[in-house]
C-alpha cells in the first residue's frame, strides 16, 4: 500500500472516531401525573322534579343557639333531608318546596295525644338553596338544614316532632314520617324516634330565611 493511500485509510478512520460518542441509557419521559376527576358539585348535578320520597335524619341532640348572649337558649334545630327520585334511592335537588313543620306533643288526661303546631319553614327552591350539602355522600345529595324559630317557644323537657313535606311543582305533596325528639333540659333528653332512618345529619350550608304560621 503506497504511503498516500496509507495516510487516506488512516484520515477516514480517525474521523469514525471522531464522530462516534459513548452511548447512553435512552431517557423515558417521566410519567405525567394521572388527572384526578374533580369532585361533582351542586351545580353539576341535575335538578329532579319528580320526586317520590322524602328522608330526613336527626342526631341525638339536634338543638342549636344562634344567639351569642351568652344564654344558650336553644332557638334552632338541625337535621339533613334526603329527597328520592323514581330510578333510584340515592338523594337528588328537587325543584319544589321544602315545608318543616315543628309539632309540641301533648297527652290529655285520657291518655289521648295530640300535636300543637309551633312554628313552620316554608323553604321554596331558592330558599332551600343554600342548604345543599357542598359534597355528595353515600346517600347521594342532601340538604344539611339550620333552621331557626324566631318567636319565642318553651321546648324544654318537652316531646317535639318535626314533619318534612315536599311540595312538586305539580301541586303533588310528599310527606316524611314524623320525627320525634326530646326538648333539651328535661330529664330524659335522649333521641326518640319513630322511623326506622339512620342516625346520621351532615352538616352544610348557611342559615335561610324562615317563616311562621
Amino acid at each position: 500500500m503506497s504511503h498516500r493511500r496509507l495516510i487516506v485509510v488512516s484520515a477516514f478512520f480517525s474521523g469514525l472516531a471522531g464522530c462516534m460518542q459513548p452511548l447512553t441509557p435512552a431517557t423515558s419521559p417521566s410519567a405525567s401525573p394521572a388527572k384526578s376527576r374533580p369532585e361533582p358539585t351542586t351545580d353539576d348535578f341535575p335538578l329532579e322534579s319528580n320526586i317520590v320520597r322524602v328522608n330526613k335524619f336527626f342526631n341525638s341532640d339536634p338543638w342549636l343557639s344562634f344567639e351569642s348572649d351568652g344564654t344558650n337558649k336553644v332557638d334552632g334545630v338541625r337535621f339533613s333531608i334526603y329527597l328520592e327520585g323514581p330510578s333510584s334511592p340515592k338523594g337528588v335537588f328537587g325543584t319544589g318546596r321544602i315545608v318543616v313543620t315543628m309539632y309540641r306533643i301533648e297527652t290529655d288526661p285520657t291518655g289521648k295525644e295530640t300535636a300543637a303546631q309551633l312554628y313552620e319553614w316554608d323553604l321554596p327552591p331558592e330558599k332551600a338553596y343554600p342548604w345543599r350539602a357542598k359534597n355528595i355522600t353515600a346517600m347521594g345529595w342532601g340538604y344539611g338544614m339550620r333552621l331557626r324559630w324566631e318567636k319565642p317557644i318553651d321546648i324544654s323537657g318537652r316531646q317535639i316532632a318535626f314533619v318534612v313535606k315536599y311540595i312538586r311543582e305539580d301541586g303533588r305533596v310528599i310527606t316524611s314520617s314524623r320525627q320525634v325528639v326530646k326538648g333539651p333540659g328535661g330529664p330524659d333528653a335522649v333521641f326518640l324516634t319513630r322511623t326506622r332512618e339512620a342516625n346520621k345529619a351532615p352538616a352544610a350550608g348557611h342559615n335561610a330565611n324562615v317563616r311562621s304560621k
